[in-house]
């Protein structure tokens, strides 16, 4: 699990609304990890961009990336792994 990871899983385990300090403590007593305010920031910044995505607009794509490829899971993952990377 890295350290993003477990920021965001103490902030679906107890809100997102707290202060950095907060999320820094957490992590040293729940996973006997240091991280910083920097990483705090960052993976809650992801965590509320994932929380704000319209999955059915999502859902709607993936099906689509699917239908171009034929159905080929692995085609598709591919093809998301290469645009990712572009």
């Amino acid at each position: 699990m890295t350290d993003k990871q477990c920021v965001q899983m103490i902030a679906k385990r107890d809100g997102s609304h707290y202060p950095p300090a907060y999320y820094r403590h957490e992590v040293k007593t729940t996973y006997n990890r240091i991280v910083s305010s920097s990483t705090v920031t960052k993976a809650l910044g992801s965590y509320h961009t994932r929380l704000r995505v319209d999955h059915r607009g999502a859902v709607a794509k993936a099906k689509e990336l699917l239908s171009i490829c034929q159905f080929d899971h692995y085609l598709a993952a591919a093809m998301v792994n290469q645009a990712r990377n572009a």
